[in-house]
């Protein structure tokens, strides 16, 4: 397929699981006895697209530096599109001791089906109060990385949004 964003049948398929399932297990394998993690990011035109297949990948690999680069926006489909809380608290209750690194940025509902645009960080769908609580829990916090916005002005306004949620529900960020 062309890229991530266009997805192939064969992609869910029991021979593509086990295809990167092997393949973790060999880089794994090759890689003992360092201290490297292997951040695997959901994307939902792949296998890996929801908290679950995050927990069964790990559980399948055997490994615990599979870790999880969780971008919750990546996980988005209509069925969650307004129900971010719940997708929020259903990810950190099953992935947060695996978690290495986070991207935020938010999305706007444009239409049925599929419709979501990015939109500026804290001003779309997001609920980025559950967001930044459910992360300022996490054991480790890990490094946030902002995507997809295109000047620094935009970049800046967001850490401004983020910075101001973060004060309203009593998170500190570092």
């Amino acid at each position: 397929y062309p890229n991530r964003n266009t997805a192939h049948p064969m992609n869910w398929s029991r021979e593509a699981w086990m295809r990167s399932v092997n393949a973790l297990k060999r880089i794994c394998r090759d890689t003992a006895g360092s201290k490297i993690q292997i951040a695997i990011e959901a994307v939902n035109t792949e296998s890996v697209n929801n908290p679950w297949a995050h927990a069964r990948l790990r559980q399948d690999v055997g490994d615990p530096r599979i870790t999880v680069g969780l971008d919750i926006t990546n996980m988005v489909y209509p069925g969650v599109a307004f129900r971010m809380t719940e997708l929020l608290n259903v990810t950190f209750d099953l992935l947060e001791d695996q978690i290495s690194y986070l991207h935020a940025k938010d999305f706007a509902w444009n239409s049925m089906l599929p419709g979501i645009n990015w939109s500026m960080n804290g001003t779309g769908n997001m609920d980025y109060e559950t967001f930044l609580v459910r992360c300022s829990r996490l054991k480790i916090p890990p490094v946030m990385l902002v995507e997809f916005l295109t000047t620094n002005d935009e970049y800046q306004q967001a850490q401004r949004n983020i910075r101001a949620i973060a004060d309203k529900v009593g998170v500190k960020i570092v």
